[in-house]
């Protein structure tokens, strides 16, 4: 999960940072696109960042650069709601690849009952996602983007004492 702090490199040894990293960090390049304002651009490269960071080699790289093509099988979805969300259920088992629109459609189920499971309701259906267009999309990811860094565990925490018990 994102709040998971990594290990300290050893002395001597650099740390890698991938392309994702290095350029959610940099500010360059954001007002560069004839075709994407500044905020848009800042949404696909969190959903670039978010990709990498909790794809964990489950799925084939990919780089968002648009949002229908790219976002209709619901992968990189699925992906950014378990980076925030680590233990959602909903969006575990996806169909991938996807070689029918049926997959495209199932895919697009698990993101809704992924929102359901995790509460939050946004007026989106199967059809939206799977046969997606930009201008939807672009209002959903940015619904995702205000919303799931809530989700992210900061701490975790202990009851020394049973639950529902009188002292």
């Amino acid at each position: 999960p994102i709040g998971e702090e990594a290990a300290p490199d050893p002395p001597g040894e650099s740390k890698k940072v991938c392309p994702e990293l290095q350029g959610a960090w940099d500010a360059k390049g954001l007002g560069d696109s004839n075709v994407y304002s500044v905020a848009e651009s800042v949404l696909l490269r969190w959903l670039n960042f978010h990709f990498w960071r909790a794809n964990k080699e489950r799925y084939p790289d990919r780089k968002v650069a648009c949002f229908d093509g790219d976002l209709d099988d619901s992968i990189v979805l699925s992906v950014v709601i378990q980076s925030h969300v680590p233990n959602c259920q909903a969006v575990q088992m996806m169909r991938y690849p996807c070689t029918s629109f049926d997959h495209y459609e199932e895919n697009a189920t698990h993101i809704i009952a992924a929102l359901q499971e995790i509460g939050l309701t946004f007026p989106i259906q199967t059809s939206d996602i799977s046969s997606a267009q930009p201008r939807d999309m672009l209002l959903f990811v940015m619904f995702l983007f205000q919303n799931l860094p809530h989700y992210v565990p900061k701490t975790v925490i202990v009851f020394s004492t049973l639950l529902g018990v009188n002292m």
